[in-house]
């Protein structure tokens, strides 16, 4: 009897996808990656984010920004050779980026809290198929973990955390990050300022998976302490 085996062959339908090499700059995260940015007010959402434009090679063709009731994306006018496009509702999973351009969408201003089922569904959708099947990177900014939909963190795997007074809301993404509840309150002794976060980096070969103020690589023992080495 002949042994039988499955051949693996790339998915046509994600020839899009980057990888890390060498020469990349930390925060040139691998397109198309799907990301939950969590924090209060003015920790520093909008700037990670805005780095992360920066800082890619090659550059987005476009990002979309969602701001629930407006369309202010001031905070991104300023970045040269980026198609910036505003967006007052959340868009169709199935028809955003239809030629699979360099893309990145940014949930910016969206009332996670205040989201009605379908609502919630869509963005479980956006996760889940828009950014593996049409090469779209995803951001959420939220300021409570607990806001996220489900679906969203379970497919994340970028995490930009920042202290909040309830580390209970935070520790809702431990079990999906492979780090204990425990690990999480120690990671967190590391930040002293509000500015400070943890950042998260599940893709594939990452070179740097936790770090400090998304450059300084954090080192974590057996026993959860953790020790931040310095920056790459």
């Amino acid at each position: 009897m002949r042994n039988q085996y499955i051949k693996l062959k790339g998915n046509k339908d994600k020839g899009f996808q980057e990888s890390w090499s060498k020469k990349k700059d930390l925060l040139d995260i691998p397109w198309a990656f799907r990301g939950i940015f969590c924090g209060p007010p003015s920790s520093g959402k909008s700037f990670i984010t805005k780095q992360i434009i920066l800082k890619s090679r090659p550059m987005y063709k476009k990002v979309v920004v969602v701001h629930y009731g407006g369309e202010d994306t001031l905070d991104y006018d300023e970045i040269d050779g980026v198609d910036v496009v505003p967006l007052s509702a959340l868009p169709d999973p199935t028809e955003i980026n239809p030629g699979k351009q360099k893309m990145l969408l940014v949930l910016e201003d969206v009332p996670l809290s205040s989201l009605n089922r379908e609502q919630k569904q869509k963005i479980d959708r956006l996760y889940g198929y828009s950014s593996s099947h049409r090469g779209v990177s995803i951001i959420v900014c939220a300021q409570d973990a607990f806001d996220v939909p489900v679906g969203a963190r379970r497919s994340s795997n970028i995490f930009v955390l920042w202290k909040q007074p309830d580390l209970n809301a935070l520790q809702t993404m431990s079990s999906r990050t492979g780090y204990t509840a425990r690990e999480f309150r120690n990671l967190f002794k590391l930040c002293k300022t509000k500015h400070d976060c943890i950042m998260i980096d599940l893709t594939e070969h990452s070179p740097a998976p936790l770090r400090f103020n998304c450059y300084s690589k954090i080192l974590m023992k057996e026993d959860g302490s953790v020790k931040n080495s310095d920056s790459y």
